[in-house]
């Protein structure tokens, strides 16, 4: 089941769909699902170290739980 968000940026971004040498102004704005994604985990990371006591491999089997790992796509799908 797929929910939209509508979310507001609080702080700079610099974010652009354009390829490399194409002034920014002229593309349209984008942010990525790789980016979303990096933002997720830091936070995500953040929020549990304070429950996990800051054991980096407990850290990492919630971050892989929710998130995904090489071996497990995340249950979280964005697009």
């Amino acid at each position: 089941m797929w929910h939209t968000l509508h979310v507001e940026v609080v702080t700079p971004v610099f974010n652009s769909a354009g390829t490399q040498g194409t002034p920014h102004l002229h593309t349209p704005p984008e942010i990525r699902v790789p980016s979303l994604r990096g933002g997720m985990r830091f936070w995500l990371r953040a929020m549990a170290a304070r429950y996990v006591d800051d054991d980096p491999h407990l850290l990492r089997k919630v971050e892989d739980r929710v998130l995904g790992s090489t071996e497990q796509s995340s249950p979280i799908a964005l697009r």
